[in-house]
């Protein structure tokens, strides 16, 4: 088994050093692997109170209706994931605010094989 090496995350402690903006209406940052979507979740989070970050999950299709409280109207979100297009998901979403994130193909297929052989991944392809 494949085994990921990260360093642990402690952007929620540096938040308050930065202004805050309650959400109105929830957030899904959405996007193919390998595209920037961490990068550009950390940046978002940062402008987003911790208690409206939803942390439980990484959202896709398999796990969709157990997190459906992320696109919640009432308790706004900024929620991330990798979601592909369902009718389960625009039914989800109508109401979120969702912005996707791709990548040019030939950048994906380098940025993946970087990640395979990088220090991060530790496993056999």
């Amino acid at each position: 088994m494949p085994r990921i090496v990260v360093k642990e995350d402690n952007l929620d402690e540096l938040n308050e050093n930065f202004v805050q903006n309650r959400l109105l209406e929830p957030i899904f940052l959405n996007s193919v692997p390998k595209c920037g979507t961490h990068l550009v979740r950390n940046v978002m989070r940062m402008f987003v109170p911790v208690d409206q970050q939803y942390h439980p999950a990484f959202i896709q299709h398999a796990v969709l209706r157990k997190h459906q409280v992320a696109f919640s109207q009432m308790m706004p979100h900024l929620s991330w994931g990798h979601l592909l297009f369902s009718d389960d998901a625009s039914v989800l979403l109508r109401h979120t605010h969702h912005i996707v994130q791709i990548r040019d193909p030939y950048d994906w297929v380098l940025a993946r094989a970087r990640f395979f052989l990088s220090d991060t991944f530790q496993g056999s392809l």
